[in-house]
């Protein structure tokens, strides 16, 4: 009985901060739109550790409110004409607007293409997870599904990072789907038996056994 209850905690924690963490990313975007480039720029400077923010290989939400590659053609610029490679201005904290091709004005999400799909695939996954299995399982799957599940990733982004080949947003986006879907079948369980773990010790309880148990 304990254990579902700290699974349902678990389980709204991990969805509420997943769905918050997204709409800081995307909001940034709406926020540097609307014109308060000081609220944005704290956004993106806490983003900026986690992503290299690079227009080339980002999603921007333009001034017509379509959404859409940043660069598709590999590079971006400012509104005066100068060719950049980073969405947010490190010395001014301030989000810099990418010029699109017929002059249209875009807006850098926080974070990466590549980035972003995985948070939005992970939240996926946690939402599929209870049609497929109990929110308490302390079963954790075997490794070969997410070895499977980061072999798509790995090769767009291996190949990218020895500059064999350019991606693209769109693989970037398929790729980090697919390995952030995956993954919650792997952290709700450990993070199960994390707080069985920890409650067991708290009540002096033996919650070895029933991690044997139920985790083969």
């Amino acid at each position: 009985m304990e254990n579902s209850k700290a699974a349902k905690i678990i389980y709204s924690a991990f969805v509420i901060v997943l769905i918050l963490w997204i709409a800081s990313i995307v909001g940034a975007a709406y926020i540097a739109k609307g014109g308060d480039t000081t609220t944005a720029g704290v956004i993106y400077a806490f983003h900026r550790p986690l992503c290299h923010q690079l227009p080339e290989r980002s999603i921007c939400v333009f001034d017509s409110g379509r959404i859409g590659e940043c660069a598709p053609n590999g590079e971006a610029q400012l509104a005066g004409g100068e060719i950049v490679y980073a969405g947010f201005d490190q010395f001014t904290m301030r989000p810099r607007e990418v010029v699109w091709q017929d002059g249209e004005r875009g807006y850098e999400f926080a974070e990466c293409a590549r980035d972003t799909a995985i948070y939005v695939g992970v939240l996926l996954g946690f939402l599929i997870l209870p049609l497929i299995k109990k929110i308490d399982s302390l079963y954790v799957p075997r490794v070969w599904p997410l070895i499977l599940a980061m072999v798509p990733i790995g090769m767009d982004g291996g190949t990218q990072l020895l500059g064999w080949r350019e991606s693209t947003d769109t693989l970037r986006i398929i790729t980090g789907l697919i390995v952030g879907i995956v993954l919650p079948f792997y952290i709700m369980p450990m993070a199960n038996r994390l707080a069985l773990g920890l409650f067991s010790k708290k009540s002096g309880k033996n919650g070895s056994e029933k991690i044997n148990k139920e985790g083969k």
